[in-house]
């Protein structure tokens, strides 16, 4: 964005008529403002190891302290875990115990500050030069401006979180018979959450509410069980083994939280939120929810090796899950795999250059249930109205969503095949995967007809969705001395996607409408539509400007004016080829290593300059330095495809330097001295910050404008061992 000479050059070149009404008089940096110079966060582990032949165990401790780029933002964790094992007898009864303890304390910032650093007039005070006034306090306010000041938004908020999580299991194995043991697990994840936020009076967003209390308290518990035989047996050269189990879970969540304001005080933040006055008015809120589903299997797994050299496997899970309808909550799942070692046949022995060569198919179905609860069920909910009976009017309860009881499980069939090669004593390795995926039942909501059913949409298994990839992985050892050593990792891949179908005879959706955008441009930059890729952008497709400073776009209907009708697909988030590149040179007690990544091919939508670029709403907010390249467009933010950018990058990641310390010492047995280099650089040209956004989910590729940037870190360590 501008800084404040920037701003002020820029209203006396375009605006110098409106130079009083813009410029406040003060040169503030709202990045520099709300965010820590150089934040320096700490990490320490300690481990230990020991034990005999029937009693091992391992311990560790792990405390870390991340001091957030915002000011007033951290993380500080404490972690323990320890591991024990323990043989009884005669080494018949093996006893695993493993448990681990988690507690952690955060200090947050609203999500919202880094949007109003860049949109704030650059000329603006951070305080009120006349002391302020009793309503917004000691910050500087512009009247008739809709964006707030980010400092009040940091100095008028206290965030707290606390997790406290314990998960500890107990895994007991018996040998029965030589090849035949019974095994048992048990295991408990339990977690509680508090989070508490108070936001003060003079808080940019609740001006007038005197002060606003809000805590939430989740709870969470997962109980696992599972019983197992496994036999296994060597019959020449041939090598059986089967298992057959049963397995169970659990999952419970609690959630409670209470909001209340109008406070006499900031004194006591978010620790008295009960004194609050809008308590007594009625006006303050409450609420709770539990939740509970479980998942059972049923499963078995049988595998045959013949002289290591043909590979069988086969299994088959037969899952029920509480969150399916009562006609299907239990789904198959069978899946076989075959394995040629062709290095191990006997007329491959003269090649002596050739360590491995194997050949791997295989091909299996997937279960998902990965959904909210009660989604075939329909939820009873509090009524809009009342009714009289006998003397009194009586609340109502009526149903809050449409059952399905045919909701069942998301089913994901994949073939795969691949390659592994090592060869020069194992100095040089390849493996080549290729899949093909589709996944079918797609869960998902889907517009129903009102009537005959009582709301608009219902949770359905419909569509069905083509994945297909390859990705090659390259490992070598190029130089090997006595003093030094060269490894080299690549890794590429490319994949590919198609919504082959999205409505039946029952459910019928002819597009899904994704990325939207609030504010003022309340439109939607994706659509989803049957035979066409997932992460299509979907808009006007810009062509310039005309002499007048206007956009001009292609018109596809031969209608005067920018309608839905001429929109086409202008870029697709998802890259064509993905890459990354890993070294490490290590010369007598030197080491150097880095790693690189790539992705070639993706578009990433630039929501920032949607908003930011453009003399539209200059004066009220900042705009970026890139509206100079179009200084005579006049318009206000409409999206196109003129935001929408290659997204291709190369990244160095991480790079290390290492020395480890020759020592002598009969106490310290290894003296490690490192120092790593985070996110050092990004080649791209994309205008944007970072031009890895998140891929995940209906709505991949789109750089919010609502972001935290990724931060350059430096890191300094120390490893010892006694």
């Amino acid at each position: 964005v501008m800084s404040a000479s920037e701003y002020r050059s820029t209203i006396q070149k375009y605006f110098p008529d409106q130079a009083a009404s813009y410029d406040y008089g003060a040169s503030t940096d709202w990045f520099d403002a709300v965010t820590r110079k150089h934040p320096v966060s700490q990490n320490y582990s300690v481990s230990s190891s020991g034990g005999t032949a029937k009693l091992n165990y391992r311990g560790s401790i792990v405390y870390t302290n991340d001091i957030g780029l915002v000011k007033k933002t951290s993380n500080e964790k404490l972690r323990g875990r320890l591991n024990v094992g323990q043989s009884l007898i005669q080494d018949r009864l093996k006893l695993d115990y493993n448990f681990a303890y988690t507690s952690g304390k955060g200090n947050y910032a609203d999500k919202f500050i880094m949007r109003q650093a860049v949109l704030r007039n650059p000329t603006e005070p951070i305080y009120a030069t006349d002391g302020g006034d009793s309503q917004y306090g000691p910050y500087f306010f512009s009247p008739g401006i809709d964006y707030h000041n980010p400092v009040a938004m940091i100095e008028q908020r206290d965030d707290e979180g606390i997790h406290k999580e314990f998960s500890g299991s107990i895994n007991a194995s018996f040998r029965i018979l030589d090849g035949l043991k019974i095994g048992a697990m048990a295991a408990l994840v339990e977690s509680t959450d508090r989070y508490g936020h108070y936001y003060g009076r003079y808080y940019p967003v609740n001006i007038g509410n005197n002060g606003t209390a809000e805590t939430y308290n989740d709870h969470y518990k997962n109980k696992m069980l599972e019983a197992t035989i496994d036999y296994s047996g060597t019959f020449g050269d041939h090598k059986l083994q089967v298992i057959g189990g049963y397995s169970f879970s659990e999952e419970l969540s609690e959630s409670y939280d209470q909001m209340n304001y109008k406070f006499d005080t900031d004194i006591f933040g978010f620790h008295n939120i009960g004194s609050g006055s809008a308590l007594q008015q009625g006006l303050a809120s409450m609420s709770s929810n539990m939740e509970k589903n479980r998942l059972i299997a049923f499963f078995g797994r049988a595998m045959y090796n013949f002289k290591d050299r043909y590979l069988l496997s086969a299994s088959v899970r037969y899952e029920g899950s509480s969150r399916f309808g009562d006609n299907h909550k239990w789904g198959v799942f069978p899946a076989v795999s075959a394995g040629w070692r062709i290095s191990s046949e006997p007329w491959m022995q003269q090649a002596e250059w050739l360590d491995d060569l194997k050949l791997r198919v295989g091909f299996g179905i997937t279960g998902n249930q990965e959904i909210g609860n009660y989604r075939s069920l329909s939820i009873l909910q509090k009524g809009a109205s009342n009714f009289y009976y006998n003397g009194k009017w009586i609340s109502t309860y009526e149903p809050g969503s449409n059952p399905n009881p045919d909701l069942r499980w998301e089913r994901k069939k994949e073939f795969n095949a691949g390659l592994d090669v090592a060869l020069l004593e194992n100095r040089l390795s390849l493996t080549l995967d290729y899949y093909i995926r589709r996944t079918k039942d797609l869960l998902y909501t889907y517009s129903v007809p009102v009537p005959p059913n009582l709301y608009p949409s219902t949770f359905a298994n419909v569509g069905t969705i083509d994945n297909s990839g390859v990705e090659l992985t390259i490992n070598a050892t190029p130089v090997q001395t006595k003093d030094f050593r060269w490894n080299l990792g690549a890794t590429i891949s490319h994949n590919r996607n198609k919504l082959v179908r999205f409505s039946n005879d029952e459910y019928e959706m002819v597009e899904i409408k994704t990325g939207y955008f609030p504010d003022d441009l309340k439109m939607y930059t994706m659509r989803i539509v049957e035979g066409e890729p997932l992460g299509n952008f979907w808009g006007p497709k810009f062509l310039g400007f005309d002499d007048k400073g206007g956009a001009v776009y292609e018109d596809l209907d031969g209608v005067e004016g920018i309608t839905e009708a001429d929109y086409q697909v202008i870029g697709n988030a998802y890259p064509d080829v993905l890459f990354s590149l890993s070294s490490t040179f290590t010369y007598k007690h030197f080491s150097l290593s880095f790693l690189l990544r790539g992705s070639i091919g993706n578009d990433v939508l630039n929501q920032s300059r949607v908003y930011y670029e453009g003399f539209g709403y200059f004066g009220t907010r900042n705009v970026l330095r890139s509206t100079l390249d179009y200084p005579d467009y006049k318009g206000s933010a409409y999206y196109s495809s003129r935001f929408v950018e290659d997204g291709s990058y190369l990244k160095l990641d991480n790079l290390t330097l290492g020395y480890d310390f020759d020592l002598k010492s009969r106490v310290v047995s290894k003296l490690r001295l490192y120092v790593t280099a985070q996110n050092l650089f990004t080649i791209t040209g994309y205008k944007g910050i970072d031009p890895e956004v998140s891929l995940s989910g209906l709505q991949p590729g789109i750089d919010w404008y609502d972001f935290y940037p990724r931060t350059r870190t430096f890191v300094l360590g120390v490893n010892l061992a006694f």
